[in-house]
């Protein structure tokens, strides 16, 4: 038989596939044993029978095992290497704490959230990387993916596997090929996000890859701690702004503190007040990562043996911070002074 004559349609949902021949539906696809094997049965209204239901029914077994290796290979060969002998003697082998967490990825169909993990990879020296970069395992400030799964085709056969394991009926179309962030559903679950390739941030869900191009732009910007306002080609990677930009910097461990912003002038107004006109909201950021994945992979210079913290005695000298939400209350008092004088 053909290839070309078989093909997978998700018509009536993504947890809802069937497996065509020449154009006719003759099986669906259904949860199995294995996240990763699914099982097949053909339609009850089929029209094969004895012999040639057999056939047919190991033709579509063949064809759908074909399309998901071809697609999906780095997934199936990592399982294969986790259910080898994990005392094999392959110095690139997959073992300790590198086999749990690619035993974890591997459960979580190819992406997974580096805080799932982040203290044991602490632990995991660079020797025992080599085996998770063996499998083209990506550690990336805010996840641990295999970058070729990210593939449409790939990102399909992928939230098909979760959708079945999971038992989700009632899914939306994944986000279109191409698309650098969606926003997220309420009544969806993040892992179909996930799954997807995208990383849950506030109310929108960001690809994971354009997440770490991100967190590689605004790194040499946080050195030592240094706050620092990020510029509109570097928000541009994700294409978000304002709070939306801010809750993806969050998510790779930036603090954000907002800005006034800045008044331009409208060349086209009649009015002093009409030309000013606000830009978008603004924010300052600093390096202050939170819960177990705190350090997220970067190298920072707080907390290194030897650095010493300023006396608590000379910040009380200084002046209140213009920023702080106590300044406010600073001017007001002064105001009221003067109006009593």
């Amino acid at each position: 038989m053909s290839v070309e004559a078989w093909k997978l349609s998700f018509s009536e949902g993504i947890g809802h596939p069937v497996i065509s021949r020449n154009g006719e539906p003759c099986a669906s696809v259904l949860k199995g044993n294995t996240k990763l094997r699914p099982q097949v049965r053909l339609l009850a209204n089929s029209p094969f029978s004895g012999g040639q239901a057999k056939e047919t029914l190991a033709g579509c077994e063949a064809w759908l095992r074909s399309e998901l290796e071809t697609h999906l290979g780095p997934l199936y060969r990592l399982d294969a290497d986790l259910a080898g002998d994990p005392g094999q003697t392959d110095e690139a082998s997959l073992g300790g704490l590198a086999r749990g967490i690619a035993f974890q990825l591997a459960e979580h169909l190819g992406v997974l959230p580096r805080t799932t993990v982040e203290r044991e990879l602490r632990k995991v020296d660079q020797e025992a990387r080599r085996g998770l970069r063996r499998h083209h395992i990506r550690i990336g400030a805010s996840n641990l993916f295999i970058p070729v799964l990210l593939k449409p085709a790939a990102t399909r056969l992928r939230l098909m596997l979760w959708a079945l394991w999971e038992g989700r009926g009632q899914l939306p179309e994944e986000p279109a090929a191409g698309m650098v962030w969606s926003k997220m559903a309420k009544q969806v679950p993040k892992d179909f996000y996930r799954v997807a390739g995208f990383h849950p941030a506030g109310t929108k869900a960001v690809r994971v890859d354009m997440v770490e191009r991100l967190a590689d732009a605004v790194r040499p910007l946080g050195e030592d701690h240094a706050a620092f306002e990020v510029s509109p080609d570097i928000m541009g990677l994700v294409g978000l702004s304002g709070r939306d930009f801010a809750a993806v910097m969050k998510a790779i461990g930036y603090r954000a503190r907002r800005l006034p912003a800045l008044e331009k002038a409208d060349e086209g107004a009649e009015t002093t007040a009409q030309a000013r006109v606000e830009t978008a909201p603004r924010h300052l950021f600093r390096w202050a990562p939170e819960g177990p994945g705190k350090d997220n992979g970067a190298t920072r210079s707080a907390g290194r043996k030897g650095s010493k913290k300023r006396p608590r005695k000379a910040e009380a000298n200084q002046p209140p911070d213009p920023d702080s939400p106590f300044a406010s209350l600073v001017d007001l008092k002064k105001m009221l002074e003067k109006g009593q004088k």
